[in-house]
């Protein structure tokens, strides 16, 4: 879960779109950290210069019926149990 760390991510988002405020997307920011940030299997690293967080990358396992993909495929693709084949 998010929890100690939703600031730090709210902080760095706002200073890395600083001119770029303004936009839906990047105001949508705090939905997103909520949305992801409240599921069981969260992660995040937050990296750190000098003791000031500088970035940061985060994810989660998706849930059936709410894949990033959704909203851009008419249907689901043919397979979604099997797992990518290695490179």
């Amino acid at each position: 879960m998010v929890g100690d760390i939703r600031q730090t991510l709210l902080d760095v988002h706002a200073d890395a779109y600083a001119d770029r405020a303004h936009e839906d997307f990047v105001q949508l920011f705090t939905w997103f950290v909520d949305q992801w940030g409240d599921r069981t299997r969260f992660a995040c690293v937050v990296a750190y210069e000098s003791g000031e967080p500088v970035g940061f990358t985060y994810g989660t396992s998706g849930e059936p019926g709410r894949e990033w993909w959704r909203d851009y495929l008419d249907s689901a693709p043919a397979d979604l149990s099997r797992s990518p084949s290695p490179s």
